[in-house]
């Protein structure tokens, strides 16, 4: 060890083991030697020698202290074999203990989300029961909102599944239960992996002529179809050969619609069709393509949802026009999308016939998903990852994908929340007059300034996200704003066909004439 002290004339050189004894030359017996130039050496060193070694150097002039720490890894004797096997031990104890923790709050966050996704499903009496369970864990994942569920008590019966509902989807898990979620996850599905590929073997193709796959996506959607879109199509034209659109239509109330149309051959009939907006609702923005309608009541309707326009869908979204914007995920094909309505339906009280009905579909779209190796999950391991990549949920709350470079390049956050950009959008909309609607865009106006600064610093996802909440609030006054945000937006990102998709859809926007095809 060196002192590292220099003076003139040249100094003499002392050193102090840490419990403040001289190390004396003569007295080691070999041990240490001390150099002119003060630098300590040991030899034969053990654990003991471990501590703080004080250097004095002093001269005529003066005197200075040097302190140097002395730290002893490993020896060669047996003390420090010993000290290795008790470190090992006990590290491999510690990671035990780790491991077990994880999992468990693991377990626990998986059967907390299972918890909220039931109460989400369910009605009446039932949907008290499961805010009761939901009201249990809560507390056990955060702290934070203890005293807002003991305040949950003071309330009435109806009020508390109201407000339970809220509270279960604003709980914020604390990041390092994120993190340990995330990396169990990841371990999970590595042990998963293999038995996944052993199970799930490549879909063949489906039995649907190669011309007729070529003029609908390559001709009149220019968008790539999934294989699950050709195999549904086969399983239902077995359910109902004389009208494959309509072989759900008695047992669940829904009509093969969009691109099945083309297989159906419906389009030869008509007069120049737009396929841009053929059976495209109100909201659907133009990642949005619709596949199959309901109830005419509320809209419901299911499409492909693509994150870009020469890309497979990432899954089946579910909306319901005549309530709102928002888009439900139900699983990455159709079969899982299908399976969840089924069940959903099977839980409303039905007839004997209808319930044979509806238990007769499930075992055959089962069979035909187990089969052809569709995973009938509402989440699939690649919409988590998908969900990974999402930069803002967005008012639909389905959320958009941008490319973001390692330095964050590529999306910045909105100056405003999505609460204070309803109220902003509410606030122009309903403006009494004119005058008063110039006001309230003054806010808007000024985050459209701060857009075409992050466009201009590669930032093209701010524009993105503004200009689907505002196609989302689906005032007419905002179209002209869509019009300059979302073409620039897509072209930036190299998504051009979205661009003709949505100056198709503003320019006949309509919640009444959907089907073009019998315009």
């Amino acid at each position: 060890m060196d002192c590292n002290v220099t003076g003139d004339p040249p100094p003499d050189f002392r050193w102090y083991s840490s419990n403040g004894n001289l190390l004396d030359v003569e007295t080691g017996g070999g041990k240490w030697w001390i150099l002119d130039s003060g630098v300590l050496n040991i030899s034969s060193i053990t654990f003991a020698d471990r501590g703080k070694y004080t250097c004095r150097a002093s001269n005529a002039l003066g005197s200075v202290n040097v302190t140097v720490t002395l730290r002893v890894v490993f020896t060669n004797g047996d003390m420090g074999l010993y000290y290795m096997i008790v470190c090992l031990v006990a590290f491999t104890i510690v990671m035990a203990l780790n491991i077990t923790r994880l999992c468990m709050m693991s377990s626990h966050l998986k059967k907390t989300e299972k918890a909220i996704n039931e109460f989400f499903r369910t009605e009446g009496a039932e949907k008290l029961q499961k805010a009761f369970e939901i009201a249990k864990r809560i507390p056990i994942i955060t702290s934070a909102k203890t005293l807002e569920l003991a305040k949950v008590t003071q309330f009435k019966t109806m009020e508390l599944a109201r407000y339970i509902e809220e509270l279960a989807r604003s709980v914020p898990l604390p990041p390092l239960i994120m993190t340990c979620r995330t990396f169990m996850e990841e371990i999970l599905e590595v042990a998963e992996s293999g038995a996944l590929k052993k199970a799930r073997q490549p879909v063949e193709e489906a039995a649907v002529p190669p011309e007729l796959r070529q003029e609908l996506e390559e001709r009149l959607y220019r968008l790539p179809l999934p294989e699950d879109f050709y195999h549904f199509w086969v399983f239902c034209e077995k359910l109902h050969p004389e009208s494959p659109c309509d072989a759900l239509k008695d047992t669940l109330g829904l009509q093969l619609v969009g691109p099945f149309d083309v297989l159906a051959g419906k389009h030869k009939s008509a007069k120049n069709p737009n396929f841009h907006i053929h059976w495209r609702h109100f909201y659907d923005p133009p990642e949005f393509q619709t596949i199959l309608v309901g109830s005419g009541e509320t809209q419901y309707h299911m499409g492909y949802y693509r994150d870009s326009p020469d890309a497979l869908p990432v899954f089946i979204g579910a909306n319901e026009a005549k309530k709102g914007c928002s888009i439900a995920q139900t699983g990455d094909n159709l079969f899982a999308a299908v399976m969840l309505f089924l069940s959903r339906r099977q839980k409303e009280k039905a007839g004997r016939e209808q319930a044979e009905a509806l238990h007769s579909l499930g075992g055959a779209l089962r069979s035909a998903a187990e089969m052809l190796g569709f995973s009938l999950e509402q989440r699939t391991k690649a919409m988590k990852d998908r969900d990974r990549k999402v930069v803002s949920k967005t008012f639909h709350g389905a959320g958009i994908v941008v490319p973001v470079d390692k330095n964050g390049v590529g999306y910045r956050e909105l100056p405003e929340t999505d609460a204070g950009l309803r109220r902003i959008c509410k606030a122009i909309a309903e403006a009494e007059s004119d005058e008063q609607r110039v006001q309230a865009f003054a806010p808007l106006q000024e985050m459209i300034t701060f857009v075409q600064f992050a466009n201009d610093e590669c930032d093209y996802g701010m524009g993105y996200e503004l200009g689907i909440d505002l196609f989302c609030h689906g005032s007419h006054y905002f179209y002209k704003v869509v019009r300059q945000l979302l073409p620039m937006a897509y072209s930036l990102l190299k998504r051009g066909l979205f661009v003709e998709i949505l100056e198709a859809h503003l320019s006949s926007r309509s919640s009444e004439q959907l089907d073009q095809l019998s315009a």
